[in-house]
This record gives C-alpha cells, structure tokens and sequence, in this order.
C-alpha cells in the first residue's frame, strides 16, 4: 500500500522576546522556515536579530506584529518569572 505525501501548507511564525530561551524558538523556527517576524523592545535584541536573521521582519512592538496579515501565529517567549 502507499501512502500519499503530506501536504504542508506553510506557516509564517512570529517569536515575541528573543532574549535567553526566546533564541532558542527563533533558531527553531527559522531552521523549519516559518520564521517571519521577531519582536522584542531590548536594543541588544534587536541588533542581534538584524544581524543572525537579515530575512525576517523585527518590530519593537507587539501590536505591529497583531496588525501585520502576512503573520499566522505568534511564539511568546517571557521571563519564567512571568509564568505565573
């Protein structure tokens, strides 16, 4: 018997905080190619992402990353502390 292939629609993500485990996620992303926008208001983030990642959009804002249509979904990645 055979299978069919599958299908993948392609997904374009978000990551929102790419500071110590949000890196992670955007490396993550970015290898499956989903990765289309980052977020972040630290300055070292931002230059970092310009950097490592010259192919994604990055905001300082949340809510641009809510109002752009070409996002499907968005990663949060926060502080532990703010797990509660």
């Amino acid at each position: 018997m055979q299978s069919e292939p599958l299908k993948m629609s392609k997904v374009n993500v978000a990551v929102v905080g790419v500071g110590y485990w949000g890196r992670n996620l955007v490396r993550n992303f970015h290898d499956l190619g989903a990765l289309a926008a980052l977020c972040d208001d630290a300055d070292s983030g931002e230059a970092h992402c310009r950097t490592a990642y010259r192919d994604v959009k990055f905001f300082r804002e949340y809510s641009a990353v809510l109002a752009d249509p070409g996002i499907d979904a968005v990663a949060l990645a926060t502080p532990a502390i703010n797990h509660y």
